[in-house]
């Protein structure tokens, strides 16, 4: 049976309406086009998967940054958050996984949605992972997490403690 057969039987099995991702070694995901039948390769960037830190995946709207109004996905510990929300930022969504799956979601909302980079950058930095307003009523953290759980690589091997 080829790999291709056995996602196929999976595509009905999983509520989501724009992507579906499934591990395919190293820092690769296939997935379907959303509302097509072609497949495609996601090239999921240079960062070694496996990293089980748990960070928060955080949504935050700033409705009012310097006249703008945006939303921001980001990646991060408790402080990273707290300095968003102490600059006015309010969060919308957070939710804590390990750090290989929260830089996948992240990256997939950012391939997903249209930015927005605001014209004064942000004190915390930041400012290239910014989105449209309307992005915050469509994205659903919760989804991604259960989406992306499936792709979780192999184990490394342990370390060995001879030198």
């Amino acid at each position: 049976m080829h790999f291709t057969d056995r996602l196929e039987a999976l595509i009905e099995t999983i509520p989501l309406k724009d992507v579906v991702l499934w591990h395919a070694g190293g820092h690769i995901a296939v997935g379907r086009v959303p509302r097509t039948d072609r497949w495609i390769f996601y090239n999921l960037g240079s960062f070694p998967l496996g990293d089980e830190t748990p960070t928060w995946v955080y949504l935050i709207a700033f409705p009012d940054w310097c006249g703008e109004r945006f939303v921001k996905i980001g990646i991060g510990l408790d402080q990273r958050v707290r300095d968003h929300e102490s600059r006015g930022g309010v969060v919308l969504q957070k939710v804590k996984v390990p750090r290989w799956q929260a830089r996948v979601i992240e990256r997939l909302v950012l391939r997903q949605y249209l930015r927005q980079r605001p014209r004064a950058p942000l004190p915390q930095y930041g400012d290239t992972e910014c989105l449209v307003w309307e992005a915050a009523e469509k994205i659903r953290l919760p989804a991604l997490v259960r989406t992306t759980a499936a792709i979780k690589p192999e184990s490394a091997p342990p370390a060995s403690d001879s030198v």
